[in-house]
């Protein structure tokens, strides 16, 4: 899929965020909290300084992440968003997250 056009949306599916292009699985880090909620810095193949992980939380690191460069530049994660080829449409696949 590496070089692949995509089009993709935010976590919860209601924005679209545009089309960009999968430049290739990178592994991620995220904080797993203790009421399940998730979260990345901006920049999710860094991992975040043990300062930023509140007590009881947990560093978790996904190995194989989507990672997108959209056309306006910024660069968004699989886990972060729903994605899909352009090429195919979302009833015929599905969004992938």
């Amino acid at each position: 899929m590496d070089g692949q056009r995509v089009r993709v949306h935010s976590g919860d599916g209601s924005i679209l965020l545009g089309d960009g292009w999968y430049v290739g699985d990178v592994d991620v880090f995220f904080v797993r909290h203790l009421d399940g909620h998730l979260t990345s810095l901006h920049d999710a193949e860094k991992p975040p300084s043990v300062e930023d992980i509140p007590p009881g939380a947990q560093l978790v690191k996904s190995e194989g992440n989507p990672k997108i460069k959209l056309d306006n530049g910024d660069i968004v994660y699989g886990c972060q968003v729903w994605w899909e080829p352009i090429e195919e449409s979302a009833s015929d696949l599905g969004w992938r997250r």
